[in-house]
């Protein structure tokens, strides 16, 4: 069952709040925070230009965040070095997308 349309628009709205906060407008053509969905999952990444051709961007996934349908709750997991995600067990999953930003903000294992 995908997200309803008012959880994704909640989460857009958060998201996007985040996003820009975090993205300096001074240097947004050296770094800039940007977020996506698929399906259940929203995922928070850093955009940069390739150090080889500055024409080109990668993206670098700091944080993924899934929403449970059942319970209206959002999980936070983290990358390791393989890529692999985790769940962040210490934090338990919240209705409230904002606050797991935070925790992604205070935690260095997300842009540590």
């Amino acid at each position: 069952m995908p997200i309803s349309e008012i959880e994704k628009k909640r989460a857009d709205a958060t998201l996007r709040e985040y996003c820009e906060g975090k993205t300096q407008p001074e240097i947004r053509h050296e770094l800039e925070i940007v977020y996506r969905f698929e399906g259940l999952f929203a995922y928070v990444s850093e955009r940069r230009p390739d150090w080889r051709d500055e024409t080109v961007y990668r993206t670098h996934d700091v944080a993924k965040f899934r929403f449970s349908v059942t319970t209206r709750e959002w999980s936070l997991f983290w990358r390791d070095r393989n890529l692999k995600w985790h769940r962040f067990e210490d934090c338990p999953p919240s209705t409230d997308l904002g606050d797991l930003l935070g925790v992604v903000d205070e935690h260095p294992i997300f842009y540590g």
